[in-house]
């Protein structure tokens, strides 16, 4: 029987890899069908199929695999025929394949252009427009909903029968979000950062529910009740405060918002339509401030239901919260931070496999570039090594649904912890210090004897309090509190 578990642990292992792979060659697939598409070839190349083939018959169960390969054609040639596109300038950022997939369109694609004109090439069913082409997606309409005309906006195109009808779904998701968290808008004052499409959108709404008065703080002053964002001070009164503006998006976006938050003393609830990062530098100061907010995930993903539902004539709502529960997780790290000798290393590996996330452990990675301390100290000094470890911090941390060890040091770093908080969950692995101790081992450059450690310890225990969103000591309590965390405070 020992044999007998052995053999299916492998088999597990070698359908994750197939299972991969496929996922790898089905995404290719989809791209060469978009290529296809921009360059007028047809869909069926049946001389590539047995070109594939030929080569599968030299394999030793060239039969099987033939078999199986046919099932791969016939799922490729089905991704390949896209009829359902999101229209926009730059959207390799987008989410919105991976959510019309978990929703069960897989014929949905991204079409990349500087002018919105080149739609007229697509053989498309429905279209999803997103900035800067959702005003003239408006007026390319035959037809439009009541809701882009009041918006004069549209991001969703949908053709039938040569007629093209535009509908504004981003206006019943936003409502739809504000119901989920619970806030009555009914004579509130409201800011609104930014005057573009999407501030037109939620302006209305605002008004549909009976917002008492809705201003505008913009870089440009360009229509009425639009005040330049130097002039917040002006509404510190308001009880609102919601981003259209895509501020926050970059790693180079300051890490504070456009303007301080404490200053409006009546703040009720804060929303940045961005979702990635999860947490903004506006809504990490809200969350700082305890005051509600919500970032644009669940906006995006209404809206993507409310689509589907015109285009299929069919209800997605049940598949709404699964679905944005789902991308909450996939979007947040778990980043693990402690002292050196705590177990981070271990436990990260441990919370990896238990959720089926990679796991990445900083010190190793430094180490593969010979950039780890011990090797650094030997020539350069301890700054230039905090400066590698940031780096590769930041740059694990760009990834999506990981789980990251840090350097133990990595706290010293408030700019980098700030970074780390809008993207990840921080786990502080708080190992007790009589523990620490017993396990030096001398492998820890800064640690390497009872004193040092000791004063490692008293020099960072507060900012490991101090920037962590869960404190834990084993891996039990770490996978209850991340599970609690999801569902009651993330974002």
């Amino acid at each position: 029987m020992e044999k007998l578990e052995l053999w299916r642990q492998q088999i597990d292992e070698i359908d994750d890899e197939i299972c991969t792979l496929i996922e790898k060659r089905l995404e290719i697939a989809k791209q060469i069908g978009l290529f296809k598409l921009k360059n007028q070839l047809p869909i069926v190349s049946l001389e590539r199929e047995q070109e594939i083939n030929k080569r599968l018959q030299k394999r030793k169960y060239g039969e099987q695999l033939s078999s199986i390969y046919e099932k791969i054609f016939q799922l490729s040639k089905e991704l390949q025929q896209i009829d359902f596109f999101l229209v926009g300038k730059k959207l390799d950022y987008s989410l919105s394949p991976l959510i019309h997939l978990l929703m069960g369109n897989l014929r949905y694609g991204l079409w990349e252009t500087e002018h919105f004109e080149s739609i007229q090439k697509l053989p498309f069913q429905a279209l999803n427009v997103t900035n800067p082409f959702k005003t003239a997606a408006f007026e390319c309409c035959d037809e439009s909903s009541e809701e882009a005309k009041i918006t004069k906006t549209c991001n969703l195109l949908v053709r039938n029968n040569g007629i093209i009808r535009g509908f504004n779904t981003d206006y019943g998701a936003f409502l739809a979000t504000l119901d989920f968290y619970h806030q009555n808008v009914k004579s509130l004052k409201v800011v609104i950062i930014g005057n573009g499409a999407t501030s037109r959108t939620i302006a209305q709404a605002l008004i549909a529910r009976g917002c008492d008065r809705i201003i505008y703080l913009v870089r440009e002053i360009r229509n009425k009740d639009e005040f330049l964002i130097a002039d917040y001070l002006r509404f510190s009164d308001f009880q609102m405060i919601i981003n259209t503006t895509p501020y926050g998006t970059n790693q180079q976006d300051d890490l504070l918002p456009l303007f301080p938050l404490k200053d409006f003393v009546n703040l009720q609830f804060v929303m940045d339509v961005v979702y990635n990062p999860p947490l903004t530098a506006l809504l990490l100061a809200a969350k700082q401030l305890s005051i509600p907010h919500a970032n644009g995930l669940l906006m995006l993903v209404t809206q993507a239901a409310l689509g589907l539902q015109i285009v299929k004539q069919k209800s997605y709502h049940n598949l709404i919260q699964p679905v944005f529960q789902q991308l909450k997780k996939e979007l947040t790290n778990l980043v693990l931070i402690g002292m050196p000798y705590s177990g981070k290393t271990t436990y990260g590996r441990l919370i990896s496999k238990a959720l089926g996330r990679p796991f990445f452990d900083v010190d190793l990675e430094l180490e593969k570039e010979g950039h780890d301390l011990s090797t650094l100290l030997k020539k350069s000094n301890l700054a230039d090594f905090r400066q590698k470890e940031a780096n590769i911090t930041l740059a694990l941390n760009q990834r999506r649904g990981v789980v990251i060890a840090t350097g133990g040091g990595i706290v010293l770093n408030d700019a980098i912890m700030q970074r780390l908080k809008q993207k990840s969950i921080l786990i502080f692995i708080n190992t007790p210090l009589s523990e620490l101790i017993k396990r030096i081992d001398q492998t820890r450059p800064l640690a390497q004897n009872q004193e040092q450690l000791e004063q490692l310890f008293i020099n960072r225990i507060s900012l490991y309090h101090r920037y962590a969103d869960i404190i834990a000591h084993n891996e039990k309590e770490i996978l209850e509190k991340v599970y609690e965390y999801f569902n009651h405070q993330w974002p």
